[in-house]
């Protein structure tokens, strides 16, 4: 995965805003006005390109990320050691959902692994998110207090890996439903849409339109380099993903990511595999 790593740095900023600042923009499946805190759950991902230019930009900002939260993020379950499962059906009655598989002829399952549940939480420390902003050339979006009133949790659901045999490369596909994101009342959530999409090199005038265009009910903006030829957004069964072509040691490495509705998909190869028959393989996930 050499092609990626060259762009993970770039989107430190990047990412650690997406964590603060994406998933508080996203409002309520329910709203009730005495209610605390907002509960989402995403179920469809935009996809926005980020110029090679931009993300030297960030680099180059003169800013500690860090200091992004009062409370780093930290698991705060204590999750059960992950526990490897004789089928398909043993693991749905673990994780409480059906479990996706590949069709036969994309190998035989050689393990199956559940991973259980993972509660985190931070807290943002608005002032930093404010002046990161502010250093990017975002002027005129204003962060409410309330970001950083109270901590954000992520309730992760079990996640389910299963690796595959086939003949010359290895498969391996994690499955879960996306988290459940609780994050503090009292935001305008169209400003902080267009805060991120304008953090992310988005024009203003851009940035507004297309929030306002965005069901934040519902959708996460991943970030990804637009100019780089291994990485580009591809269709998945109807949907919308990303596929990160790479190799390792001679061997091709391509990963691919996709949602469908509330259950989110990763699916790595190693081997012996073309692109081609790759994405056959996510294609024939049920």
């Amino acid at each position: 995965m050499t092609s990626t790593r060259r762009w993970t740095r770039p989107l430190a900023a990047v990412s650690a805003v997406v964590i603060a600042i994406a998933l508080l923009a996203l409002p309520p499946v329910q709203a009730a006005a005495d209610q605390l805190l907002k509960i989402f759950r995403v179920q469809e991902v935009v996809f926005v390109p980020v110029s090679q230019e931009r993300m030297q930009q960030l680099e180059q900002l003169n800013f500690d990320e860090s200091t992004l939260f009062v409370t780093e993020p930290e698991r705060v379950n204590t999750p059960a050691e992950p526990r490897t499962v004789a089928s398909a059906q043993e693991a749905e009655g673990l994780v409480g959902y059906p479990v996706a598989q590949l069709a036969p002829e994309g190998g035989v399952p050689s393990e199956i692994v559940v991973h259980d549940r993972g509660v985190y939480q931070f807290q943002v420390n608005v002032a930093a998110a404010r002046e990161l902003l502010q250093l990017a050339g975002v002027t005129n979006v204003q962060l409410p207090d309330a970001l950083g009133e109270a901590p954000i949790t992520a309730d992760m659901a079990p996640t389910v890996i299963t690796r595959y045999q086939g003949q010359g490369y290895t498969v391996t596909l994690a499955q879960g439903r996306s988290p459940q994101v609780t994050v503090p009342e009292g935001v305008e959530l169209s400003q902080l849409g267009s805060a991120m999409l304008q953090l992310l090199g988005t024009s203003p005038d851009q940035a507004q339109t297309l929030s306002q265009q965005i069901d934040w009910s519902t959708t996460f903006v991943f970030p990804f380099p637009a100019d780089m030829s291994g990485v580009r957004p591809v269709e998945v069964r109807g949907t919308k993903g990303l596929l990160v072509s790479g190799r390792s040691e001679g061997e091709r490495n391509p990963h691919l990511y996709w949602q469908d509705g509330d259950r989110f998909y990763v699916l790595e190869a190693s081997g012996d595999i073309r692109e081609a028959d790759f994405l056959a393989l996510a294609e024939s996930v049920r």
